[in-house]
């Protein structure tokens, strides 16, 4: 009697032994979800951050009198692909960097966000001497 009731048991305990399965199944591609928008959002955080200083260093370096087109080769270097808008109003130059960022991964190559900073300097005077007077 006992050994009838220990195989009855066991063949309840059995039966749940495929739901594991299943629900590892469901599991993995839902983590691989999870990672790849985690690595989205970061690609979006960098590019965006990327673009903040850029937006920054162009409106200093346009301040103080560098040309445009060498601030623009510069950007290009750094994001390719970036965009540099400026606008002058009085003393203030306002620089913004427009930047695509694209999918971490080639499966998903056609989706994109367009980042967008901008920065704004004060025009410097063309000739600044030094407070300290001639250097040696």
């Amino acid at each position: 009697m006992v050994m009838l009731w220990h195989t009855r048991r066991s063949k309840k305990l059995n039966k749940d032994n495929g739901n594991v399965i299943v629900e590892i199944a469901f599991a993995i591609p839902a983590l691989f979800l999870i990672l790849l928008v985690l690595f989205w959002l970061v690609a979006l955080g960098l590019g965006h951050s990327r673009a903040v200083d850029l937006a920054q260093q162009a409106a200093r370096s346009l301040a103080r009198g560098i040309d445009p087109a060498v601030v623009d080769q510069t950007i290009d270097k750094v994001l390719p692909g970036a965009t540099l808008s400026t606008s002058q109003s009085g003393e203030l130059i306002d620089a913004t960097i427009t930047h695509k960022v694209f999918a971490p991964i080639p499966l998903l190559s056609g989706m994109s966000f367009t980042v967008q900073a901008s920065s704004t300097a004060v025009v410097e005077p063309a000739s600044v001497g030094s407070p300290f007077g001639e250097l040696p």
